[in-house]
């Protein structure tokens, strides 16, 4: 008994040892289950932390998936002739770019700045010259495909670069000379005319670009001189002394708006006097033609019953014979019996 107990309490028997009373090995006892329920504990605690581990590496791993999944998108599935891609998920397109028409630099300008964009939002989809050459290229005018196709025959499919295409592009606006000389005659006739202050500076803009005109004083003086006199002396009356064209653009547009609505309601009133002239007159015509119509119906009637009236004679007294009274009223009685025998014998007669 003393062995089996001694082995439950977690000693081992030995040689001269004594026996544990009954409290001692109580107490043994609780302590071995303090120890079991420690060690179970701290059990439950390392498993909870590998659960916790596992968790945060499923959460890290679903979060780097969806930083990863518009990338992945990008590969590309399948590409077209002009560079285009079409992916399973696709970003949102770019705009297709501005077609050249060979009107002026900023036109050139904004043909090359939108392909580039292009070029950078999906360089996956050209990955070389041709690719690229082939892409802007069909964003060409009919002229300017033309004068490409010349130049592309000349040089060789495989020498052509993108940087030769806007070369050749620029080219054929003219030389550079010509086309300064070009942008120095159109800012000398330029002027505002119907147009607003701010398409009068966006038009100036290309032309400075095309001399490489970067003095904003001068480009303030022919602004400025390009603009209506109206506007111009409106400008001169605040006495303000402008060193951006931001500042005087926006007082340009201010005096511009401000003639425009002086106009419109100089040519409100002016419509409406006219107006009103234009309908008093056909009103009194109206009545006048009324009362007239009225003076003519009433004539014309006096007309028709003096027409179709029987004569009268004048009023003539029976007793005496004289006209312009009747017996009545006659101031001659002594003249009746005379009267009466001179009727009856023209009655015999």
């Amino acid at each position: 008994m003393v062995s089996t107990r001694s082995q439950t309490a977690g000693q081992s028997p030995t040689r001269g040892s004594r026996s544990p009373t009954p409290e001692e090995a109580a107490l043994i006892e609780e302590r071995d289950q303090l120890r079991l329920k420690q060690a179970r504990k701290d059990a439950l605690l390392t498993e909870i932390a590998l659960l916790k581990a596992t968790i945060q590496q499923d959460r890290d791993t679903t979060t780097q998936n969806r930083l990863q999944g518009p990338i992945a998108s990008q590969q590309p599935s399948e590409t077209t002739t002009t560079g285009h891609l079409r992916n399973s998920h696709p970003l949102p397109k770019p705009k297709d770019p501005h077609t050249f028409e060979g009107r002026d630099r900023a036109d050139f300008d904004r043909w090359s700045r939108e392909v580039n964009r292009f070029f950078r939002l999906t360089p996956e989809a050209f990955t070389s010259e041709t690719r690229k050459v082939d892409f802007a290229a069909t964003y060409l005018g009919e002229r300017q495909q033309e004068i490409w196709e010349r130049h592309e025959d000349a040089v060789g499919r495989d020498n052509v670069t993108w940087e030769l295409l806007r070369k050749i592009m620029l080219d054929s606006m003219g030389t550079e000379e010509e086309r300064k000389q070009f942008a120095y005659d159109r800012l000398q006739r330029i002027k505002q005319g119907d147009q607003t202050p701010s398409e009068l500076l966006d038009a100036m803009k290309k032309l400075w670009i095309e001399i490489q005109l970067k003095d904003v004083r001068m480009q303030l003086l022919q602004f400025k001189s390009a603009l209506n006199d109206n506007i111009r002396w409106k400008i001169d009356l605040n006495q303000r002394v402008f060193t951006n064209l931001v500042d005087l653009e926006e007082v340009a547009m201010v005096a511009y708006r401000q003639e425009t609505k002086r106009r419109q309601l100089s040519s409100t009133k002016q419509y409406n006097g006219q107006k009103r002239s234009h309908q008093s007159t056909p009103s009194s015509d109206y009545k006048t033609n009324n009362v007239s119509k009225k003076v003519h119906s009433r004539e014309e009637h006096k007309t028709v019953v003096e027409r179709f009236k029987r004569p009268t004679k004048p009023v003539e007294c029976w007793g005496c014979g004289q006209p312009g009274h009747k017996k009545d009223m006659c101031p001659n009685p002594d003249l009746w019996e005379t009267q009466g025998k001179e009727q009856a014998q023209v009655k015999s007669s």
